[in-house]
């Protein structure tokens, strides 16, 4: 029959057996702990040396640029030395003299203008008396119509509404030869005016010679009628 151990023997040994592992364990826990603290250690080193290396050449960049800048701008300062600035050129003054001139332009475009519309107006009399001397009032053909404006448009227009010279008892009707009279009469004007007065528009020769042509002979108006 088997000897049979003290239970305290037994729990003794057990209890000390387990602290021999627990001891075990934690050495090797310890030692695997030291292993990565000092790869991590190591690492950290060669990251920090190369983070200053770059600090260290960021640095000397930069001062080489301002060195740079600083003797850029002492050449400059160099070359403009002894150099006057430029001058900004002065604003013209108008002398009193410039002035008067401009007033007399102002002046005579004034005199111009009135000129031009008091040439207009004589001319715009000028065209409703003729439209008035050539109207169609004292002719047979009373239904006829003329709407004209200006010294030859309303010679234009009476052409249209004129009874033929063929027609009879032209004699009886001067009006019937007004317009034939008036184009003859302008024509031989016309050239008379140009050599006596050269240089005016055609306008103002126009005008010129319908207001002789309400007094002059040829014209049919002026003539006594046949009985």
């Amino acid at each position: 029959m088997p000897k049979r151990e003290n239970s305290k023997a037994v729990a003794a040994r057990e209890e000390k057996a387990g602290k021999a592992n627990e001891k075990k364990a934690a050495a090797a826990a310890k030692q695997e702990d030291d292993y990565w603290e000092a790869a991590s250690s190591k690492k950290g080193k060669a990251q920090a040396k190369k983070e200053n290396k770059d600090a260290e050449k960021e640095e000397a960049a930069k001062r080489k640029a301002e060195a740079k800048r600083l003797a850029e701008q002492e050449e400059a300062a160099m070359a403009s030395y002894g150099k006057k600035p430029a001058k900004v050129a002065p604003v013209p003054k108008v002398t009193a003299a410039e002035r008067a001139r401009m007033k007399e332009r102002e002046a005579k475009a004034q005199e111009e203008e009135i000129e031009k519309k008091k040439l207009q107006t004589r001319r715009e009399q000028s065209e409703a008396e003729l439209a008035k001397v050539l109207g169609t009032k004292n002719m047979n053909r009373a239904d006829l119509e003329v709407d004209a404006s200006g010294i030859d448009n309303v010679v234009a227009a009476l052409e249209s509404t004129m009874i033929s010279p063929d027609a009879g008892d032209d004699d009886a009707h001067p009006e019937r030869r007004r317009k034939a009279a008036y184009m003859a009469y302008e024509e031989r004007m016309l050239k008379e005016l140009k050599e006596d007065k050269p240089g005016l528009k055609i306008q103002q020769y126009k005008d010129m010679i319908f207001k002789s042509w309400k007094k002059a002979p040829e014209n049919p108006m002026n003539q006594p009628r046949v009985q």
